[in-house]
């Protein structure tokens, strides 16, 4: 249990550290200007970053659930701990404004797409529930920036 303590504080330290604009910019960006976010890019960066927060928090959930013999959480639990990792992975790129973002992004509205699907079936549980609403806003979030860079 540690381990995950550690895992995620060290995942949240580093969403912050990219979100903020701590981290490193690259040559070239998704952007028009270089240094300019967009507000679809911003709202990207945030709701990547706490998608992947519940999507974490609902794969600790999950895997109580199936440690306690309910293993219809098996698939939901493998979901969500992917789902948050595409999602850390999205928000830190757009957040540093990487050129990946746009290829990070798509998988990332993949990914959570499955997710709140899996999820959403699940409607009378709450943690489930925010789970696949959290991921349903991060998929339109992306989906949102990725139009905006194609407009440009």
């Amino acid at each position: 249990m540690k381990s995950y303590k550690m895992l995620g504080t060290f995942a949240i330290v580093a969403i912050f550290t990219a979100a903020f604009g701590l981290a490193a910019q690259p040559s070239r960006t998704v952007e028009v200007k270089k240094g300019e976010r967009s507000a679809e890019c911003i709202a990207c960066t945030k709701s990547c970053a706490d998608c992947a927060l519940q999507c974490d928090m609902c794969f600790a959930h999950c895997s109580a659930a199936v440690a306690q013999g309910k293993q219809e959480h098996a698939i939901t639990s493998q979901l969500c701990v992917d789902c948050a990792d595409c999602c850390k992975l999205a928000s830190t790129f757009t957040a540093r404004m990487s050129p990946l973002s746009p290829e990070a992004c798509e998988c990332c509205a993949k990914c959570c797409i499955k997710c709140a699907e899996a999820c959403g079936k699940f409607p009378d549980d709450k943690q489930m529930a925010d789970c696949a609403k959290s991921c349903r806003e991060c998929a339109a979030s992306c989906q949102a920036m990725l139009k905006s860079i194609a407009a440009k």
